[in-house]
């Protein structure tokens, strides 16, 4: 197996130094039809950016590269191959995000126990709490803002998922509203701050 370990390494003083990122390229055989000069790999990320967190050895992303030509190649050549088949060749397009919701009455934040490095990133979420029916029926309304490279996708025929960090599926809706006016944003009234439940980003 060959270990590919990502390291800053401090000028001012060694206990400043740390690792990053850790990455293992494992041979599971060689080809049948190049024998030997070939080879087949399974690749893998571990999650992390601390050794003890990458010393747990959670696998972030995994991936295999084929039929690749170890004897005739230098191995960075390999390192290469390795981050392709796991997509870090390519910038990752930025998300949708939350932005100003109109008249917010709520600001959801993450929950205490919640563990960005293990469980993602989450932010903030405004939400306009409203009634609707004769029931009076709370619904709580947050707004979402399409990046260049989504709106572009939906543009061509993309879709929007909704995912909830829950265990049973709430009644909702999605629809378009323009946005909050920049020049009103200074008038939005103090929110009630919220982090009982947990939400994406």
């Amino acid at each position: 197996m060959i270990v590919v370990s990502v390291q800053l390494v401090s000028a001012i003083h060694p206990s400043r130094s740390k690792e990053l990122a850790r990455m293992e390229i494992c041979n599971i055989g060689g080809d049948a039809d190049f024998g030997d000069t070939h080879g087949t790999y399974e690749v893998r990320t571990l999650h992390g950016r601390d050794k003890d967190t990458l010393d747990k050895h959670v696998i972030n992303r995994r991936g295999s590269v084929s039929d690749y030509p170890r004897l005739a190649l230098h191995v960075w050549h390999l390192v290469y191959e390795a981050l392709k088949a796991l997509n870090y060749n390519r910038r990752p397009k930025k998300k949708m995000r939350p932005t100003v919701t109109r008249n917010a009455t709520h600001n959801f934040q993450k929950p205490e126990n919640w563990d960005d490095e293990a469980d993602g990133p989450c932010g903030d979420l405004q939400v306009r709490a409203e009634t609707f029916g004769d029931r009076e029926i709370v619904e709580l309304i947050s707004t979402w803002e399409p990046s260049v490279d989504e709106l572009a996708h939906l543009a061509t025929g993309g879709v929007i998922e909704i995912g909830l960090c829950m265990t049973a599926q709430p009644p909702m809706r999605a629809y378009v509203v323009d946005p909050v006016e920049p020049a009103l944003l200074k008038y939005v009234a103090p929110l009630t701050t919220i982090n009982e439940d947990g939400h994406g980003e």
